[in-house]
């Protein structure tokens, strides 16, 4: 696990593959500069996955990046084994990419979430789906899950 114990995580992200880190078994963080130090280890993939984690859990008043160096990492956790997406009692609980969707397929009434506006709108590649807090994406990458997509979903978890 990366992030807040999963028992207190408020989001849970179950995620394809770990970021590497050098430093001695992060499980919890309590240090604002971890977000740096994983972006700094793992370059642009993980600043981009960390930053749609941001803007997808930050609260409307306030400003994703702030969220993301100061908070992202100590209220939301992002998993690495189904067994523990599965014991999590999270809120929003997000399955990132195809890969992971085959380990737990959505149910076929789940809602269908478009981005506004977007070139590729209902197109089955930029879709999420959700059901009962439950949210399958594409993978964190803007080319799959650009700024329209995370819109839309934020706002269908305000509703």
């Amino acid at each position: 696990m990366l992030g807040a114990e999963l028992k207190s995580a408020n989001i849970v992200f179950w995620m394809p593959n770990a970021p590497c880190i050098t430093k001695d078994g992060v499980n919890s963080v309590s240090d604002e500069n971890e977000v740096a130090a994983i972006e700094n280890q793992n370059g642009n993939h993980w600043r981009k996955i960390l930053t749609i984690a941001a803007k997808l859990s930050v609260d409307v008043e306030e400003e994703w990046r702030h969220y993301k160096a100061n908070r992202l990492l100590i209220e939301s956790t992002f998993v690495f084994s189904k067994a523990d997406f599965e014991g999590s009692k999270a809120k929003f609980k997000f399955i990132v990419g195809k890969q992971l969707a085959e380990s737990k397929p959505p149910p076929l009434d789940a809602d269908k979430i478009y981005g506004v506006n977007d070139p590729l709108e209902r197109s089955n590649d930029r879709v999420v789906l959700s059901k009962e807090g439950v949210y399958w994406t594409p993978y964190f990458d803007y080319r799959q899950f650009p700024n329209a997509l995370i819109g839309a979903v934020r706002a269908y978890m305000q509703d």
